[in-house]
């Protein structure tokens, strides 16, 4: 998987967005993005 991300710069900005679907049980979806690159470096749901 490492050789599919664009190298690291020292300015990279990454932001974190959070999403949750209903109905119940919620599902709650976490994203992480490069803001240079907009590649998803993470993510997570529970």
């Amino acid at each position: 998987m490492a050789a599919t991300l664009l190298p690291a710069q020292a300015d990279d900005v990454l932001e974190l967005d959070e999403l949750w679907a209903m109905p119940s049980p919620q599902i709650w979806i976490w994203v992480v993005l490069c803001r240079r690159t907009l590649q998803v470096v993470a993510w997570m749901w529970a």
